[in-house]
């Protein structure tokens, strides 16, 4: 039987592409996934990227398919799994 590494977890949770460096941002897609990572909106916390559609797509190797999913399609079912819960 194989136990649960922590890093297998990591496919299990949603998170923003806001590390302040398109290199990072393109290592947290390949760890977790592009179906992973939900552009949103901190503003005007101190963290918040303030021009996303230009950070999203700086990040190196991004296909048009994952920039799709980063954009519209996770929020949109994030969303959807939200309004489910109420």
């Amino acid at each position: 039987m194989k136990l649960p590494q922590a890093s297998d977890h990591l496919r299990r949770f949603h998170c923003s592409p806001a590390l302040h460096d398109p290199k990072l941002t393109r290592t947290r897609i390949d760890l977790v996934g592009a179906n992973r990572v939900v552009c949103d909106s901190d503003f005007p916390n101190g963290v918040a990227i303030k021009k996303p559609a230009e950070y999203v797509k700086s990040i190196p190797n991004i296909t048009d398919n994952k920039r799709q999913l980063v954009f519209y399609e996770n929020p949109a079912r994030v969303r959807h799994l939200l309004l489910s819960c109420l």
